[in-house]
C-alpha cells in the first residue's frame, strides 16, 4: 500500500480520545509539580543546621552544613629497636580504621642500610598480645636510608578481633640490612579512627 493510500484510511481522532489525552496530560503535569515541592533535612544533633531543596529545585542551607570529622580519631608514633616488636595499638576489642602509615629510616643509618618494617595484627586474650594466637599481616615496607615511605591508603584497613570474644593488638617490627651492631632507631607514625567500641586510654603509642 502506498503512503497516499494509507493516508486516505486515517481518520481524525474522536472527541472522546481528545478528552482522554487532555486528562492524562493534566494528571502527569500535576505529578511533576508535586515532585518539586520543598524538601528539608535537619541535622539531628544541631537542628538549626539544615539543607533544603526548594520548590524550584534550588539547594539552600541554613547554619553550618559540612562533613564532620570521624569520631574517635587517633594519631600515634613510636621508634623501633631491631629484634623486638613495637606496639602501635595495645590490647583492645574495638573496631578501628587505619588510614595512614609513615615509615622513616634516618639518613645516619649505619652504612646507609635499608630498613624493612613489618606490621601485623595479633590476637590477645591476656594482658598483652603475642604470637601464640591467630595473626594477620597488614604490610611489609622497605625504606632506603635517608628516606620515608608514606602509605596513604586509598581505603582504610579495618582492624578488629580476629576471632569472636578476643582482643587484638597492632605490632610492628624492623630489621636493618646487614644486621649492624649499632644503628639509628627507625620511626613509625600512624593515624586512623574508631569505628565501634573504644580504645582504652594509653593503648595508642604516642612516643618513642
Amino acid at each position: 500500500m502506498t503512503l497516499a493510500a494509507l493516508l486516505k484510511h486515517l481518520r481524525a481522532p474522536s472527541p472522546a480520545l481528545v478528552i482522554a489525552l487532555v486528562a492524562m496530560a493534566a494528571a502527569l503535569g500535576g505529578t511533576a509539580v508535586a515532585a518539586t515541592s520543598a524538601v528539608t533535612i535537619a541535622d539531628p544533633t544541631t537542628p538549626a543546621n539544615k539543607a533544603a531543596v526548594s520548590a524550584n529545585g534550588a539547594l539552600q542551607v541554613a547554619g553550618t552544613v559540612a562533613p564532620t570529622a570521624p569520631k574517635g580519631s587517633f594519631f600515634g608514633f613510636t621508634s623501633l629497636e631491631t629484634g623486638t616488636s613495637g606496639t602501635l595499638i595495645g590490647r583492645n576489642k574495638a573496631t578501628v580504621a587505619l588510614t595512614r602509615l609513615v615509615f622513616e629510616n634516618p639518613y645516619s643509618q649505619t652504612n646507609h642500610a635499608a630498613a624493612r618494617f613489618g606490621v601485623a595484627e595479633y590476637s590477645g586474650n591476656g594482658a598483652t598480645c603475642d604470637d601464640t594466637g591467630p595473626s594477620r599481616s597488614v604490610g611489609v615496607y622497605d625504606v632506603p636510608a635517608g628516606q620515608s615511605l608514606v602509605d596513604a591508603m586509598s581505603a582504610p584497613i579495618v582492624l578488629k578481633p580476629l576471632t569472636a570474644g578476643t582482643a587484638w593488638c597492632l605490632l610492628v617490627g624492623v630489621s636493618i640490612d646487614g644486621d649492624p651492631a649499632t644503628y639509628t632507631f627507625p620511626e613509625v607514625s600512624f593515624s586512623g579512627y574508631t569505628v565501634s567500641g573504644s580504645l582504652p586510654a594509653g593503648s595508642v603509642k604516642t612516643k618513642g
